[in-house]
């Protein structure tokens, strides 16, 4: 028997956390998890330094990977990331946090990047 839903307790306390959020950037990032897992998102650094610029507010709802090389800072929101992606994340000075982290300090941002 397939299953089906999502089986991640942590994603599924995102969802439910974005749902609470009143703003339509979270309800994009809402339905952006709830896909299927063959559709779900996986961001390198390299695409991340190529539609992005200096002190952008970016989330990631997928996973950060480390191909590449990020050349500036940002503020970056992700549900998850590899050790590769982290490191590359702090060498280029940027904030980097978990989405549900930026969803408590800043539910209300402006100016917020969905990178797919």
């Amino acid at each position: 028997m397939v299953k089906k839903g999502i089986e991640s307790i942590v994603k599924l306390r995102l969802i439910n956390q974005l749902r609470k959020a009143k703003r339509p950037v979270w309800a994009r990032v809402r339905e952006i998890l709830l896909q299927p897992k063959r559709r779900e998102v996986e961001v390198n650094l390299y695409k991340l330094d190529r539609v992005t610029v200096a002190n952008d507010t970016v989330v990631v709802p997928g996973k950060v990977l480390g191909i590449g090389k990020l050349t500036h800072p940002l503020t970056l929101a992700y549900v998850e990331a590899s050790s590769a992606a982290i490191k590359g994340l702090s060498d280029s000075k940027t904030k980097s946090m978990t989405l549900s982290a930026f969803l408590e300090k800043n539910a209300n941002a402006k100016n917020i990047k969905i990178v797919i």
